[in-house]
């Protein structure tokens, strides 16, 4: 004989989880020609792509020119986000701040990275050390994107305050 089998009951859905209890937020379309943030930060990607793509077959001995177009890359898309914060409103400088440094510890992280994998490149580590350095490289693509949203915040919610006036 087997063991009897209970249906599963399906918790009840908080408002949170439930799509029809909030109301979707209006979609704004953001010009991106001439958007020089947008077009650094997919600059930023699109280094740590060819960084990912070549990590594999290059020697350690080119890892460093791989980092320093990570990190040229992202030092454009700093100067970038410098030029337009002044433009959005004060509410949103906190977020791209707090952005911005974790965007500077990321690439602090990639350097110790690329240092380990140097360090370890003649031995049995030397895959887990380069692991590392893509570990670290994806981190900051993903917060370079983040940077970005934090920026597309502050001009939406410039945007509506200006709606409303």
């Amino acid at each position: 004989m087997g063991v009897p089998r209970r249906k599963a009951q399906t918790p009840p859905q908080s408002p949170r989880q439930n799509p029809q209890a909030s109301s979707p937020r209006p979609q704004i379309e953001l010009d991106r020609s001439d958007d020089e943030v947008y077009s650094s930060t997919t600059a930023v990607v699109r280094s740590v792509m060819t960084m990912s793509k070549e990590i594999t077959v290059n020697k350690q001995a080119e890892y460093l020119d791989l980092v320093k177009s990570v990190g040229t890359e992202l030092r454009n898309q700093l100067a970038s986000v410098d030029k337009v914060i002044l433009t959005l409103p004060s509410e949103s400088h906190n977020d791209i701040e707090m952005a911005h440094k974790v965007l500077s510890s990321d690439m602090n992280e990639l350097i110790t990275a690329m240092k380990q994998a140097h360090k370890y490149s003649r031995t049995t580590l030397s895959d887990e050390a380069r692991k590392g350095m893509l570990k670290a490289a994806h981190a900051l693509a993903m917060d370079a994107k983040h940077l970005l949203d934090a920026v597309d915040a502050g001009r939406i919610m410039l945007i509506s305050v200006q709606q409303v006036t």
